[in-house]
């Protein structure tokens, strides 16, 4: 049903029906797919599934997955239905108890954390520019969106969006951020040119969808609303009808919205990587590895449970219930009863009193085929070494960059991508801002050019490293005054503070006193620095 609508909110956008394919309807790679969007979707789910880190949320998806989703491609889905987890919701295995890795939460978490931070830079002229824009970020709590929802679920799920709203309750954009399930890009002639945004409510067992359009035609920019409905009977025949936006009091003063001469998406698309023109998660391909690499565990764990040393009794020592039945032993306490030998004349027992056993097993097996599997998963995506494998004491910074290349090369890969998204997306924010305070879009001012977005380097050098070869070569005149505080302070002094530090050290070098031991000045500007408070100007002085 949401699929249906999306597709003829696209068609009324571009234009009309005829929509290209992104497959061949006659490849034989293809034959055995039944339904493209439910493939996907699943697909989606089961990402999430693994990423929760939680073992019932995963035996979850499976159990509904073998019932509702796998039957709707049941050839493809042949060799997910033979997974330790998906063969787990078999009556047969069910009392097999599981056990997960958690790697795949480990994997997007490590990726997250080496990324970092986003800095916003902006030159002296237009350091109220990034006031403002900092302001509204803070007032959107920016920063943990980023790092908890848009970078961890965009690796997951492949792609996602962020929303820009204009409400007439706040005087600045907000900002939110939808997941791949809940968001649906516009494509014409492979540019964007919208996003579809999917919002659920539930009043009295009656389910809405609000179907939220931001996209650009002729040059302007364009909101456009529609909310379905759908009850008992449309829910089982996966239809829905279209209702006016007053149905739900709370979504009643929602308005379409036309800002001419703006040709901008109110969204922010955000997609790291593609296959075959459609984003791609970071688990495509390797989810029966998580699969493997936690059968492994499981049957290992149990190994060491069964090996456990058990004793036996005889059976006349065995407790008993109040009926005077044999109180088993419990399943970690491994007690039994000794059944063999006979009784004496005089009436004992002949053979031994009691005696324990301990099976060999061999654990070391399962540990070396976990760590195989944990290299396995990591290919392509991260160096053991990130995680803690194979990391040597011994090795220096050199030597451990080495062995980081991959989590390296894919980090980079990540930030790059993430600039362009979060530069387009403030660019939108501040003229949002400007919108919202004067009522129109101001053409003459190009806010993308008065500010960047950076990330610090991976391992980037501490900064007593950085003084000690940055003031060698600036000594010896290897590199000039402004580089070198650039690249000393970067964004630590204001501007202000990096042009009184340019000046002490040019007229340090007009008086040719220049000595490396001038550098001890740093600790007097880095104490001025957290001494100075710099007003912030009012966010509308910038319009």
């Amino acid at each position: 049903m949401k699929n249906s609508i999306v597709e003829k909110i696209r068609n009324n956008i571009l234009g009309g029906d005829i929509q290209k394919l992104m497959y061949d309807p006659n490849d034989t790679r293809t034959l055995f797919v039944n339904d493209f969007e439910l493939l996907e979707q699943t697909h989606i789910k089961e990402y999430l599934a693994w990423y929760s880190s939680d073992g019932d949320e995963i035996l979850n998806f499976y159990t509904s997955a073998v019932i509702q989703d796998f039957p709707s491609n049941p050839i493809y889905f042949r060799n997910c239905k033979n997974y330790f987890w998906a063969k787990n919701v078999t009556r047969k295995e069910a009392n097999f108890k599981k056990v997960h890795s958690g790697l795949p939460k480990n994997i997007i978490t490590t990726l997250v954390n080496n990324v970092g931070t986003f800095k916003i830079n902006a030159t002296l002229e237009t350091v109220d520019v990034k006031s403002a824009l900092e302001n509204v970020l803070a007032k959107n709590d920016f920063a943990s969106m980023v790092s908890q929802k848009q970078l961890p679920l965009t690796l997951v799920c492949g792609s996602g969006a962020y929303k820009i709203i204009l409400d007439k309750d706040y005087k600045f954009p907000l900002v939110e951020f939808y997941t791949s399930e809940n968001c649906y890009p516009i494509y014409k002639y492979n540019q964007l040119v919208g996003i579809i945004f999917v919002d659920m409510y539930k009043i009295n067992d009656v389910v809405y969808y609000l179907y939220d359009t931001r996209f650009v035609k002729n040059g302007n920019s364009y909101i456009h609303y529609e909310l379905y409905m759908q009850n008992k009977m449309d829910i089982k025949n996966n239809e829905a009808t279209r209702v006016e936006l007053g149905t739900i009091k709370e979504l009643s003063s929602l308005q379409d919205l036309e800002i001419t001469g703006y040709n901008k998406i109110l969204g922010e698309y955000c997609c790291f990587f593609k296959e075959n023109s459609k984003p791609k998660s970071i688990f495509a391909g390797v989810c029966d590895r998580f699969d493997e690499l936690d059968q492994t565990l499981s049957i290992g764990g149990r190994s060491i449970k069964t090996s456990s040393p058990i004793e036996y009794y005889r059976k006349e020592a065995l407790g008993r219930d109040s009926k005077g039945n044999p109180i088993l032993p419990s399943e970690y306490d491994r007690n039994y009863v000794e059944l063999n030998g006979a009784p004496n004349g005089d009436g004992t027992m002949s053979g031994q009193s009691v005696f324990s056993t301990q099976p060999v097993m061999n654990v070391q097996m399962y540990q070396d085929y976990m760590t195989f599997l944990t290299n396995l998963t990591l290919l392509g995506i991260l160096s053991p070494a990130t995680i803690g494998i194979d990391v040597s004491r011994k090795d220096n910074a050199q030597a451990q960059r080495e062995k980081e290349k991959m989590t390296i090369l894919m980090r980079n890969n990540i930030v790059e991508k993430e600039k362009v998204i979060l530069h387009s997306l403030f660019t939108k924010v501040l003229d949002m801002l400007s919108y919202i305070v004067n009522g129109f879009i101001d053409n003459t001012k190009d806010f993308s050019k008065m500010f960047s977005v950076s990330y610090d380097d991976f391992y980037a050098p501490t900064f007593e490293t950085k003084l000690s070869y940055l003031g060698s070569a600036y000594a010896n005149n290897g590199i000039s005054t402004k580089l070198y505080v650039n690249m000393l302070w970067g964004d630590k002094l204001t501007e202000k503070q990096k042009l009184e530090e340019i000046d002490y050290l040019e007229n340090l070098k007009q008086q040719d006193s220049l000595e490396y031991n001038n550098f001890d000045s740093i600790a007097n500007i880095e104490k001025n620095n957290e001494e100075s408070n710099t007003p912030t100007k009012d966010i509308r002085a910038i319009i």
